[in-house]
């Protein structure tokens, strides 16, 4: 079907109206903004004011010690944060998506960020949809949508029907029109929600800022005391002055400052060695306190990719078929399922679906909750049928006795306790005549 496309100078007209499409970024703070942020710390206010205190009693040594902790927190701090930001620019940098589009009447490809409304992309499997937009064409389209509604199973789509930037094509292809781009896609206004939220002080922050006062009241009270009860036992007024303002300093624990600064960065170091780049120095102390991280079962808070992490099989080889042959690789836990035998030596998936044909099928749905094929053996001359899909559903379908039964079920609850989606395998032979009766289910 021929479809209107843009001319490039319609493009070029279109962006200088709309912008480009890029979600709204963060502003990078200056060099010395974030040098100068690392003083904003209690602590450090704290440490400030006692080597005020000590430049007044001249006390050159304290001065020096106090001024020197307070620098080399800084230094540290703004090293540590800058590196990382450098990394974090240098990863954008390397990302740059393209998108197969229609301009021109030719076909061509261009940096994602140049899409404009009214463009026409192809997407294929494997494809980042570039841009919010409305489906023109579509064969066996399948799109995962994990990035803006958590859940890892791909949603079908068909003519008509919307995809999102973000999202990606888990099957199938399709032809496109772009409506949204940038801040105007749903991605985009998460983004910009997300730039307004408002960040509380951290646990490590407030616990500090506690700390701090304690120590100035502390330090004042002790100071006070020790000042009156020296000046009313006839001591000397400035000596007890002074006396006073050396106790005030001395309470203040210069070390603290460094040495927390000092454990945040090797946190941070240590994160980024589990492949974990944290950006502030105080996020590593926010990540320290966590002690519940709650979640749902599709894992989407890693990489919303469905993997098999066990398997327990009566019998091999029959599972091994039933994978490979009771399978489309149209969606996440299909495509988990081919990768799955990749990892079986001497089972190539690919030349054992193509050597055995399927002659009949049931595909799955959401009410039956199975797909069953019927494939031929050409090496033995027989038929098998595999079927694969929930649990108690195949089991209810299998003649087995009730204690196995009930022991295939005792496991399926706890391996189900520990959050991991399962899927149940049934194999059997028959007689081509008999064919229709099993499929029949």
């Amino acid at each position: 079907m021929k479809h209107n496309n843009l001319s490039s100078k319609e493009a070029q007209q279109k962006q200088k109206d709309c912008g480009k499409n890029i979600l709204p970024a963060e502003k990078t703070a200056p060099a010395l903004r974030v040098f100068l942020l690392q003083f904003a710390n209690p602590l450090v206010y704290a440490l400030l004011f006692a080597g005020s205190i000590s430049i007044l009693l001249q006390k050159y040594f304290d001065i020096a010690l106090i001024f020197s902790v307070v620098l080399i927190n800084a230094i540290t701090g703004f090293i540590q944060e800058n590196k990382t930001q450098k990394t974090l620019e240098a990863l954008k940098k390397m990302v740059k998506p393209e998108a197969k589009v229609l301009r021109d009447n030719k076909k061509k490809k261009i940096e994602s960020s140049e899409l404009v409304p009214g463009d026409i992309v192809f997407l294929t499997a494997g494809d980042r949809v570039p841009a919010d937009g409305k489906i023109l064409e579509s064969a066996s389209l399948s799109v995962n949508e994990a990035l803006l509604t958590g859940e890892s199973e791909a949603v079908q789509k068909q003519k008509q029907d919307n995809v999102y930037m973000g999202s990606t094509v888990s099957y199938g292809r399709a032809i496109m029109i772009v409506e949204n781009i940038g801040y105007c896609t749903k991605i985009g206004e998460i983004a910009k929600s997300l730039r307004e939220t408002d960040q509380p002080q951290t646990t490590l922050q407030i616990r500090l800022e506690d700390l701090t006062k304690k120590l100035i009241i502390i330090s004042i009270f002790l100071s006070a005391m020790i000042f009156f009860v020296g000046f009313l036992t006839g001591r000397d007024f400035l000596e007890m002055v002074e006396l006073s303002a050396v106790i005030l300093v001395a309470i203040i624990p210069e070390a603290l400052l460094i040495v927390i600064t000092l454990v945040l960065v090797l946190a941070m170091r240590e994160s980024l060695k589990r492949k974990a780049l944290i950006r502030k120095i105080l996020a590593a102390e926010t990540l320290g306190s966590v002690t519940t991280i709650c979640t749902d079962k599709t894992g989407t808070l890693t990489e919303g990719i469905m993997k098999v992490i066990k398997s327990d099989f009566g019998n091999t080889e029959n599972s091994l078929f039933a994978m490979c042959l009771c399978n489309d690789t149209n969606d996440n836990v299909e495509t988990a399922l081919w990768d799955y035998l990749k990892s079986f030596k001497g089972f190539n998936p690919q030349i054992v679906f193509e050597k055995h044909e399927r002659i009949s099928e049931i595909p799955f749905d959401s009410r039956r909750k199975f797909m069953a094929t019927a494939n031929f053996f050409p090496e033995s001359k027989k038929y098998s049928l595999f079927v694969k899909g929930a649990p108690e559903i195949i089991l209810s379908m299998s003649k087995i006795s009730t204690s196995k039964k009930k022991i295939i079920s005792e496991k399926i609850n706890l391996w189900a306790e520990k959050g991991i989606k399962i899927l149940a395998l049934a194999s059997k032979k028959f007689r081509k005549q008999k064919q229709k009766t099993f499929l029949k289910i």
